[in-house]
């Protein structure tokens, strides 16, 4: 009797598991993942849950920001978070895009910056309009700066980041131009 009611209970199970759709391979590895009780067996089994993991994007900021490199975002954050983290200066020019959520496809911000009410872009250092030394070719850049960019490119092949920037330019020079120069992502290095 003991035998057939043991039967009847594994019939009606496989037939009850057959009707919801479970398939052998799922049938086998419930020993890996539930305890003999049906809960989560935390202790050596624990089933991860891959749904809330989010995704962090490293978008690189330059332009008119204190912090010019890459600074990471979360996925579903909106792109100003970036430029925040990367510190928004007072002149700096927020992009139209910068309330679009974050999904990865925007790897850059380029940040302008807003002077006597009217938007500029800035200039990329390693740029070779600098070996002409022709201040007039840059809007709001001193003789002296464009000099100094220009010997240092000559003799040292690029400007790698701000610091370097910093050193090229002297500490005068550089907080009264910084924001108009950028480092493109090409040539950036992080600073060690």
């Amino acid at each position: 009797m003991k035998k057939n009611c043991v039967f009847i209970f594994i019939l009606i199970f496989v037939l009850a598991l057959a009707f919801c759709g479970c398939d052998a391979d799922e049938i086998s590895n419930w020993g890996d993942k539930l305890s003999p009780w049906g809960d989560k067996n935390v202790e050596n089994n624990a089933i991860s849950d891959n749904s809330s993991i989010t995704k962090t994007y490293r978008i690189y900021v330059y332009g008119a920001v204190a912090n010019e490199g890459y600074h990471e975002v979360e996925e579903g954050e909106v792109y100003l978070a970036a430029i925040v983290k990367a510190g928004r200066l007072d002149c700096s020019l927020i992009p139209a895009n910068a309330n679009s959520l974050v999904d990865g496809s925007q790897k850059t911000i380029a940040v302008h910056y807003l002077e006597n009410g009217v938007e500029h872009e800035c200039y990329n250092v390693n740029s070779v309009i600098f070996s002409l030394r022709d201040s007039t070719k840059f809007y709001g850049l001193s003789d002296e700066v464009v000099n100094k960019i220009a010997d240092y490119l000559e003799t040292n092949d690029v400007i790698h980041n701000k610091t370097v920037l910093r050193e090229v330019l002297g500490e005068d020079d550089y907080q009264n131009y910084h924001y108009k120069l950028y480092v493109a992502e090409a040539d950036y290095e992080e600073v060690d």
